[in-house]
């Protein structure tokens, strides 16, 4: 299992790299956030082209509530798309995260309630 985790993650970041969120959701809103923010990236001002090239997957552990979303870029080391991509989706992912009472993880499930 551990292998096909990791391999998982690796054929994610090919060829294109990565934004990482790591949250914890009950199970009411689990399955939501990925789909809210695939639409809210079809409405922000990235021109065509970047919009067909942003992918954005979730994976986690449903019973934990721990959700791993990851939303790659090809482009991402042009530092303006970067600075983009932090600047409409962390606000979106941290407004979801406090509407749905969860909380944004740090390595190995260890959060924050906020």
């Amino acid at each position: 299992y551990l292998e096909h985790a990791q391999q998982h993650c690796v054929s994610v970041l090919k060829p294109r790299d990565t934004l990482k969120y790591d949250i914890s959701l009950n199970a009411d809103h689990y399955y939501e956030i990925v789909g809210s923010l695939r639409q809210f990236v079809k409405q922000l001002t990235f021109n065509s082209k970047e919009k067909e090239e942003i992918f954005i997957c979730g994976y986690g552990q449903i019973g934990d509530g721990n959700l791993h979303i990851r939303v790659v870029a090809k482009g991402w080391n042009d530092p303006e798309l970067q600075c983009r991509m932090h600047k409409y989706l962390d606000p979106f992912v941290i407004d979801y995260v406090i509407r749905s009472k969860g909380s944004i993880q740090a390595k190995f499930g260890v959060g924050v309630q906020i």
